[in-house]
């Protein structure tokens, strides 16, 4: 059975050009190999470069080079026929929204509307992946990308493969990685009261308590 398509789907063509939309209006800075894509946006390589053809006649992306380390030897220094690998940097041509594109700001404000639907269903879905404490949200959540985490949770019997997916589908829908910390209970109370510097950076910063059940955060921190 074919997914329903939605509203934006319509609008903007296809899926993957709103995946494609949102992923680069979510991650202005950085400049995107097309394998990096096919991975974030997880389809297949024809529909992707044709779509990201389309963006780039548009003018909304444009072309770009990024760097990044590659281990060099390793495989020869394994079998014993040279010396031990060494780091190098490799140039690989990608793609970055482009800022003079006139629609940047309307385009971002419509696709994250999809942010508050995110903080709703983390709030639900928390007791599906264990049984935490206390479920703050921040960054993307909030729409401040720049923060240094998004998600805290805190408990002992967190399922770590039920959180993974659960944010999985979330990336997706969002087109952007999810930032997250998980802390057991004994330890997050012994930072909490020794004002560790993480903590209170999130806690003074722009947050939103969805969950805190033993009242381990007092009001007003």
């Amino acid at each position: 059975m074919t997914p329903k398509k939605s509203a934006l789907d319509i609008l903007f063509g296809s899926p993957l050009r709103v995946k494609l939309l949102r992923f680069f209006l979510l991650n202005q800075e950085a400049v995107f190999p097309l394998a990096v894509l096919k991975t974030r946006t997880n389809t297949k390589p024809i529909p992707l470069k044709k779509d990201i053809n389309t963006l780039l006649k548009a003018g909304f992306i444009k072309k770009g080079i990024t760097t990044a380390d590659e281990n060099i030897g390793s495989e020869f220094f394994k079998k014993g026929k040279g010396k031990k690998s060494k780091k190098t940097r490799t140039r690989k041509q990608g793609f970055i929204l482009d800022p003079k594109f006139p629609y940047v700001r309307e385009l971002r404000q419509l696709f994250t509307s999809v942010i508050p639907e995110a903080r709703v269903q983390i709030g639900k879905n928390a007791k599906k992946i264990g049984n935490p404490k206390v479920v703050i949200v921040s960054g993307i959540f909030l729409d401040r990308p720049s923060n240094p985490v998004d998600l805290l949770l805190v408990g002992d019997q967190i399922k770590k493969k039920q959180l993974e997916l659960m944010l999985k589908r979330l990336e997706r829908e969002l087109g952007k990685e999810i930032v997250y910390t998980v802390f057991p209970t004994e330890e997050f109370e012994l930072r909490y009261g020794m004002r560790d510097k993480f903590i209170q950076t999130l806690l003074r910063g722009p947050h939103e308590i969805l969950l805190d059940e033993f009242q381990i955060i007092e009001k007003g921190t």
